[in-house]
Formats: C-alpha cells, sequence, structure tokens
C-alpha cells in the first residue's frame, strides 16, 4: 500500500483570545476526508498543532522543525480560508525549494481571492500574488485539494520550484520596470 504525508499549513488557533476564537483552523474530520478521499493510499499528517512543549522556548528549532515537517511531506495543503500569519507563507516558499506540491484552499470571496481595491484600483479576480505563484494548484475546499491530490498521484504533473521566483523577477522586468519609476530609478542609479 502506498502511504504519503501531508503537512496542514495555516489555520493553528494558537491561544484563547478573541481572535482566535474565530479562526478556521484544520479539524480532525478534515483530515478524515483526505484518508476518505485518497484510499487505497494511506495518509499521514504532519499535524503542526502538536509539539513537544519545550519548542515553545527554542525559536531556531520551532523554526526548524516547522520547515523540516515541510521537506518531509509530498505534498503542502494550506488552509487559506482566512488571512495567514508570515509563517504560512514561508512554509510555502520552502515547498518550492524543495519541489513539493503546494495545494492551496482559498474560495472565492475569501481573504486571498476577491474583488479588490489594490493601491487605488479596482481589481475584478484578484488572486493574492504571493499565494498565486507558489502555489501548484488553487481550490475552493479540501475535498477538491484531495481531488487534486489523487489525481496527481495517477498522473504527476510539472511541479513548481523555487525557480519561480526569478521567473516572476524577469517577467516584471521584461513588462513593467520600464513604466515602475521607484524600482527603475533605484536600479539605475544604483
Amino acid at each position: 500500500m502506498r502511504t504519503i504525508t501531508i503537512y496542514p499549513a495555516g489555520g493553528v488557533k494558537k491561544g484563547n483570545d478573541e481572535r482566535e476564537k474565530e479562526k478556521i483552523s484544520w479539524t480532525e474530520e478534515d483530515m478524515e476526508l483526505f484518508k476518505q478521499k485518497l484510499m487505497p493510499v494511506k495518509v499521514n499528517f504532519i499535524d503542526p498543532r502538536y509539539r513537544n512543549d519545550s519548542l515553545l522556548k527554542d525559536f531556531t528549532s520551532f523554526f526548524g522543525r516547522d520547515l523540516m515537517a515541510v521537506k518531509v511531506s509530498d505534498f503542502i495543503v494550506v488552509d487559506a480560508r482566512q488571512k495567514r500569519g508570515i509563517g504560512v507563507g514561508q512554509e510555502m516558499l520552502f515547498a518550492k525549494m524543495h519541489k513539493i506540491p503546494v495545494i492551496s484552499v482559498a474560495p472565492r470571496n475569501s481573504h486571498y481571492i476577491k474583488k479588490a481595491e489594490y493601491l487605488g484600483k479596482e481589481v475584478s479576480n484578484y488572486i493574492h500574488p504571493f499565494l498565486y505563484a507558489t502555489s501548484d494548484a488553487i481550490v475552493d475546499d479540501f475535498e477538491k485539494a484531495a481531488e487534486w491530490i489523487r489525481d496527481f498521484l495517477e498522473s504527476p504533473k510539472e511541479v513548481k520550484d523555487i525557480s519561480v521566483t526569478e521567473k516572476a523577477i524577469e517577467e516584471y522586468m521584461k513588462k513593467y520596470m520600464t513604466e515602475d519609476d521607484p524600482v527603475s530609478r533605484v536600479i539605475k542609479n544604483g
């Protein structure tokens, strides 16, 4: 029987204050959905909610633990149903360094995909650029994320790697840099 490991990124409740109580986060039912949808594949989760308490005082090891969890996973599924913190974005980029598929769950009309006003301009189908660039798939819910993984296991697709960063810079320079006075001025003047 094939076994895969999923790192469930995003949505870890860190305390009991009001903001944390309103946070949508991964549940045991969400993880069970993946196990059911991906049968007969065995699914392991490296759940970031469970860790050695002594890690909470050792920030470097805490950081290393989460990065190691990403590095040994076969897939990263990002709960992007709500705004997430700095750690999730870094985990996504770290996954790209290791060519690990990132599936982001970001429904329409949520924080990361919406009609938005951005820097004074209205954008009708805004997708957060960092979510877009570092996700191999963006889906509406966990069921579709499980289906994407199942399809990938049956027929692997090309996975984005860290080259997405340099490719994005090159594309920006080719298309927009001459119109972007603050950046082009700094580059020209050193």
